[in-house]
């Protein structure tokens, strides 16, 4: 029990030291980028960066709950600790790393389920509640076994969205993450993918966002981990 406790806070420290340095190094954190756009500098940052996933590596327990719900992505739910997020997927398959979007700086773990090929199962953003957890804020997922209770997920196509979920918004071309078909009861958004100037009922899911929830939610884990 003691070295959990001791894995389990050294995971943290370093996890902050690691959002600390590279809020403070600036493009430094950009080459630490997998994969490489070019060729990487062996500096102790990206060294560092690496080490997250280099932990001593938990055994990856079968991911058997695909549903896609609000707040959720099977066993992955919006606040929910990093270290929890470590201990469901197995060390050895996330990995910690520093991006930069629409939004500036973002730390995102990049998740990797048995069963699924091309890249991350899932991606997670990272937040801090109030209680100095470092908690996931959102999901995106690209693992086509998640779905929702009406078996909608990625490689579905719109027109069965839409028969599905008839109050669906669809928006265009023009909103800063492209196409995407909001479904407001399950608080999800499905990103689409085609060809044409127009979207068509033929496009697919390429991938599902579960959306941050209020920030008040957050918090929930803070009476049971104190």
């Amino acid at each position: 029990m003691m070295s959990l406790i001791v894995v389990r806070e050294f995971r943290e420290l370093t996890l902050s030291l690691f959002l600390l340095v590279t809020f403070s190094a600036g493009l430094w954190a950009d080459e630490c980028l997998l994969p490489p756009r070019k060729p990487l500098k062996v500096d102790s940052l990206c060294v560092f960066a690496r080490a997250q996933s280099a932990t001593v590596a938990a055994p990856n327990p079968p991911a058997t709950n695909f549903l896609l719900a609000r707040g959720a992505a099977g066993n992955f739910e919006i606040g929910m600790t990093v270290t929890n997020a470590y201990v469901v997927a197995g060390e050895q398959n996330v990995r910690l790393e520093a991006v930069f979007g629409l939004v500036g700086f973002q730390p995102e773990l990049r998740i990797q389920l048995s069963g699924h090929q091309g890249g991350p199962a899932l991606v997670a953003g990272i937040t801090q509640s109030k209680c100095h957890e470092f908690i996931l804020s959102w999901l995106e997922v690209y693992d086509a076994r998640f779905h929702t209770k009406d078996g909608v997920g990625v490689g579905s196509i719109l027109r069965d969205l839409k028969r599905r979920y008839p109050e669906a918004d669809v928006r265009g071309l023009e909103t800063d993450y492209g196409p995407v078909a909001y479904v407001k009861e399950l608080g999800l958004t499905f990103t689409l993918q085609g060809t044409g100037p127009e979207i068509a009922d033929s496009w697919r899911v390429s991938s599902v966002r579960v959306p941050a929830l209020p920030a008040s939610l957050w918090d929930r884990h803070c009476s049971d981990s104190r």
